[in-house]
């Protein structure tokens, strides 16, 4: 042949010319590559022969490594795209910080300017207030007090007016009150009179009735003794009349006997029943004595445990309402944020007493009442509940509104103005407190009079009574009316005004209580013991008459017993079947010597008493009828008094308050134009101060030329805030520059700069790398594609050559498990081989001369050489090998390609001269 070159790179130029890969063991099947293909019977090196041949296994990884590389770029380009951000936020800061030092010097600006309008602005509100002084001024002199004079000489004529119709109206209700009072006093003294009058009528009633049934009885016995002595007579008339006159003397003196045992039986009887009634009555003496005792006792035992706690007070006003105040006091701080508002408490701390005689009545109306708190909510009320609880105090506990004012009192739910009511005496700190005590207390409608006759017409029904009085107080009395009862209780023993007296006047007043009660307790435990004495000499006397009483009942025995034996013997002589008409006779004689006498005189005398006690009551009536029309006669003249002499009082009352305004008002404005004047000179050299200081700032025009023409200074305070804000925003620009003006715009020009270029870099990287990302999606389709395109391919090819012999074959290749399996049909045989291991030898070399020469049909390599491939091989299959081989090479689809085939066997049976074959032999390396 022709030598066309002798370096590597003329052969490369060479090799790619004709598309020659000697790589690919298709176009140079090496001594190595036959036997790893030819003898392996595995699948995968089936596949990987496949790829490697048809040049797919290049293609993807070339495919792989260009993927690769595409997402790498892409990475690098989302980093990029990342930190473009990042380098923005500094440009916009450092151009922030490098606009800030402009803003700077606008700040020092603003204050520079804030700073002198201050200065004159100070000096303008002086002058204004000058100003506004001088019109005040001139209107009090001029217009303000000659109108308050004028009013304080009307409200004077109309005081002296009114008080003059005050009086009148005064006089004439306190005539009207005596009046009434004694027609009241008449009145209950009738009812009195009535009552007991109307009670004796029908004591009266009731013994009429009593005797009637008494006498009514008696008659029916009588007559029943009448008929028996008829009866007795009648069958006695054939007896004898005669008696023995020694029988009768006998029963007649064992009557007599009997008659006066009884008589001196019913004598000490009625002593008896009358000691028992005075025994009675001292044992009731004796009763209330000791009860009157032990009252004292509790009392005393009450001011001395009083005494001892005021002796014992350590100055600590909270003990007063409670021994463990104060330690409550200590944990209402320490607990504080327990409550949403702190309680209000004691009730009693909060409370004044205006006037210290009334302390006593306030003490008795409140008593326990001043020991107790208010609070806000029910929350806070469980909390102080736990806590008082804890310190041994009563949990009195008032829920309210803090919130709501004071209560406001309509004057027409309030007693007349002219009485003195317990809130007028009392002065409360705390609008709550005050609430509350309204609502419990009714301090609004209790009212305090000294005279405990006038309390009563203004409590009780009658012309005098009050309207909207709950409750009256005296210096020692309590009294209120309930529907029609009506009620006065002393006040209690023992009791200690906490509100008036200090611990000296305490300790003063219960000494002297305890020395009263003292001598009052000698004088009860007296009463009692003379009490007891007389009780006792009752009893002494009681025992001697029941003493008599038993003698005298046994001498009545020993009567009844003779008087029955003297009958018996009687009887015994009249015979059996007589009837002693003499008793009966008897008997019938006393019962009726007592329906004549006794009984009738009786009778008279009830009949007697009950005309005097009808006649009584009759006249009780008519009395209490007359006291009630004539009280009704004074009640609406009452009610007309007392409504002028209220609307008297209402009127000089707004009269007085009037005056006091305006002589107050008078008062004031004097005062007043005195101060002003002073004021106004005072505010005038404050003027010329504040000027002189404001010139030293800057002139007045300069401070005036910031303002708009026309245009007033704002406020002094609007002005401060202004020029606070303004040295706030310096303070706070120069301490967010902590780098210089040069440094921040050198650093700010370099950041831009790398900010460009960074975006520059982004916008002509990214499109390509989107394309490359494209181009590699498609071409991934495109080798799948053409995966599938050489696999049917190279199917078809392997069944072409097998055909020629009869046989039937197909290639299957599966891409996803990188797997190569070989179907053959042999020609005569049923069955399909995919194992070529099972194959004869000359049908295992055929069928895979057969893949080998179809892999060779997807390269377009001119030529194709073999490398022994036959070393492996006995004759016989060496033999079909090549005959085969040959007749591959043969095939017209194989024209246009030149097969070598390399081997150190024997060829002697191929036919070397024909005209398609040259043979060519090498010389041996060793002689033979």
């Amino acid at each position: 042949g022709k030598d066309v070159g002798h370096s590597k790179e003329q052969l490369t130029q060479l090799t790619d010319h004709f598309n020659i890969d000697v790589d690919n063991p298709i176009v140079v099947m090496s001594q190595d590559a036959s036997r790893q293909f030819l003898h392996s019977g595995k699948d995968t090196d089936k596949y990987k022969f496949f790829v490697k041949a048809t040049l797919l296994e290049e293609i993807q990884n070339k495919l792989a490594y260009v993927k690769g590389q595409v997402a790498e770029m892409n990475t690098l380009v989302v980093e990029k795209e990342n930190e473009l951000p990042q380098v923005e936020e500094e440009v916009r800061r450092l151009q922030e910080e490098a606009d800030s030092f402009t803003k700077m010097d606008e700040y020092i600006a603003d204050v520079e300017q804030l700073r002198n309008r201050l200065a004159w602005c100070e000096v303008y509100e002086v002058e204004q207030l000058v100003e506004e002084l001088h019109r005040e001024d001139v209107d009090y002199k001029t217009k303000t007090t000659p109108e308050v004079e004028r009013k304080v000489e009307e409200c004077q004529k109309k005081e002296v007016s009114d008080k003059a119709k005050r009086d009148e109206a005064q006089g004439e209700l306190d005539e009207f009150r005596e009046r009434a009072h004694g027609l009241m006093e008449s009145k209950r003294a009738a009812e009195a009179k009535h009552k007991e009058m109307e009670r004796g009528m029908r004591r009266a009633v009731t013994n009429k009735l009593a005797h009637e049934n008494t006498v009514k009885d008696k008659a029916q016995t009588a007559a029943a003794l009448e008929d028996s002595i008829a009866s007795a007579r009648m069958s006695a008339e054939q007896q004898s009349q005669a008696q023995d006159a020694s029988i009768r003397r006998a029963i007649d003196q064992a009557g007599e006997r009997r008659q006066a045992v009884r008589a001196e039986l019913d004598d000490i009887n009625a002593r008896d029943s009358d000691l028992r009634r005075k025994f009675d009555l001292a044992q009731g003496e004796e009763s209330g004595a000791r009860r009157e005792v032990q009252n004292l006792e509790n009392a005393i035992r009450e001011v001395n445990q009083n005494l001892g706690n005021a002796q014992r007070d350590d100055g600590n006003q909270l003990t007063k309402f409670g021994r463990g105040m104060p330690k409550l006091a200590q944990l209402l701080q320490q607990h504080a944020a327990r409550f949403s508002s702190p309680p209000l408490g004691p009730i009693g701390m909060h409370i004044k007493l205006k006037e210290a005689q009334w302390a006593l009545p306030v003490e008795e109306h409140f008593g326990g009442f001043f020991g107790g708190f208010v609070v806000a909510n029910m929350k806070d009320r469980g909390a102080l509940d736990k806590l008082m609880r804890e310190c041994g105090c009563p949990p009195n506990i008032h829920v309210t509104n803090f919130n709501r004012g004071r209560y406001e009192m309509p004057a027409n739910k309030l007693p007349s103005s002219g009485l003195t009511t317990m809130m007028d005496i009392l002065e409360i700190d705390q609008p709550a407190v005050f609430n509350v005590v309204v609502d419990s207390c009714s301090i609004e409608r209790v009212v305090l009079v000294p005279d405990e006759g006038q309390a009563r017409g203004i409590v009780y029904n009658g012309a005098g009574r009050q309207p909207n009085v709950k409750e009256a107080y005296t210096f020692h009395r309590k009294l209120w009316q309930k529907g029609q009862s009506q009620f006065e209780n002393p006040f209690k023993q023992g009791l200690v005004p906490r509100l008036a007296a200090d611990k000296t006047e305490t300790i003063n007043h219960l000494t002297r209580q305890r020395e009263d009660l003292t001598g009052e307790m000698a004088d009860k435990q007296a009463r009692l013991a003379d009490a007891r004495r007389g009780k006792d000499g009752l009893k002494s006397a009681q025992d001697e008459v029941r003493k008599h009483r038993r003698e005298a009942q046994s001498r009545l025995d020993a009567a009844e017993i003779a008087l029955k034996d003297a009958k018996s013997a009687a009887e015994e002589r009249a015979g059996p079947a007589k009837v002693d008409v003499g008793a009966l006779e008897e008997e019938l004689a006393e019962l009726r010597g007592v329906l004549d006498g006794e009984l009738r005189e009786r009778q008279e005398a009830i009949e007697s008493a009950e005309a005097v006690a009808t006649n009584a009551a009759r006249a009780a009536n008519e009395e209490l009828l007359a006291a009630k029309a004539e009280v009704a006669a004074e009640a609406t003249e009452g009610a007309t008094l007392q409504t002028q002499f209220e609307a008297t009082v209402g009127t000089h009352g707004e009269a007085m308050r009037l005056l006091n305004y305006y002589q107050d008002r008078k008062e004031k404005l004097v005062a007043h134009i005195a101060s002003h004047g002073e004021l106004i000179e005072q505010h005038q050299q404050v003027v010329v101060a504040r000027t002189a200081d404001a010139e030293v700032v800057c002139k007045r025009e300069t401070a005036e030329g910031y303002l708009p023409d026309g245009e007033a200074e704002v406020a002094l305070t609007v002005l401060h805030a202004r020029h606070d804000k303004a040295k706030k925003m310096v303070l706070k620009e120069s301490q967010r520059h902590e780098r210089t003006q040069e440094v921040v715009l050198k650093m700010l020009k370099e950041i831009r700069k790398k900010y460009n270029r960074l975006k520059q870099t982004l916008s002509n990287a990214r499109k390509p790398c989107d394309t490359l990302k494209k181009g590699v999606k498609l071409r991934q389709r495109l080798l799948k594609q053409t995966s599938k395109d050489v696999q049917k391919e190279v199917s078809h090819r392997f069944n072409y050559y097998l055909a020629k012999k009869g046989h039937a074959g197909k290639v299957d290749v599966d891409y996803n498990a990188a797997t190569l399996t070989l179907d053959v049909k042999m020609h005569g045989q049923g069955q399909t081989v995919k194992d070529t291991r099972s194959m004869s030898g000359g049908e295992r070399s055929y069928s895979t001369l057969a893949l080998t020469l179809s892999l060779g049909e997807s390269i377009e390599s001119p030529f194709r050489a073999m490398d022994e491939f036959d070393v492996f091989m006995d004759a016989v299959n060496r033999k079909v090998s090549m005959d085969a081989l040959i007749d591959f090479a043969r095939d017209p689809f194989n024209k246009d390609k030149q097969f070598l085939f390399i081997t150190p066997q024997d060829i002697s049976a191929v036919d070397a001269s024909a005209p398609d074959i040259k043979v060519q032999k090498m010389k041996a390396a060793r002689p033979s």
